[in-house]
């Protein structure tokens, strides 16, 4: 009877060490869930479960997702520290736009006095 007490009971996992493996390297590539899975041959349904049961599956799944982030980020700040001007105002158009973004791509409000009645009433007569 104690035998029977220390098996566990269910479906075994899929997702096994080399799953994880395989996630990790394609998600380092910056590709979708649905892709990832499909890849590690996985349901979206299984990752989400694993995701939210294991807390350390979940680190290194986000650990991976953030990579390719990582790795875009650093081109950027060694393309800078080459002196690359362009790429100096890309990153900073990007990540101070109140101080270095466009200002010809802000929205300003418009005025359309042919749609005021009050203006219609006043110079229409």
């Amino acid at each position: 009877m104690e035998e029977l007490a220390s098996t566990k009971v269910g479906r075994k996992t899929v997702i096994t060490e080399a799953v994880v493996r395989k996630l990790e390297c394609i998600l380092q590539l910056g590709v979708s869930d649905a892709l990832a899975c499909q890849y590690a041959k996985i349901s979206r349904d299984t990752l989400y479960n694993h995701i939210k049961s294991d807390p350390e599956f979940s680190d290194r799944i986000e650990s991976a997702k953030q990579y390719a982030v990582i790795a875009a980020a650093q081109v950027v700040v060694n393309a800078i520290r080459k002196n690359d001007v362009r790429a100096a105002q890309w990153w900073l158009e990007r990540k101070l736009p109140e101080e270095f973004g466009d200002r010809k791509a802000e929205k300003r409000p418009t005025l359309n006095i042919f749609n005021n009645p009050e203006f219609i009433k006043r110079y229409a007569a």
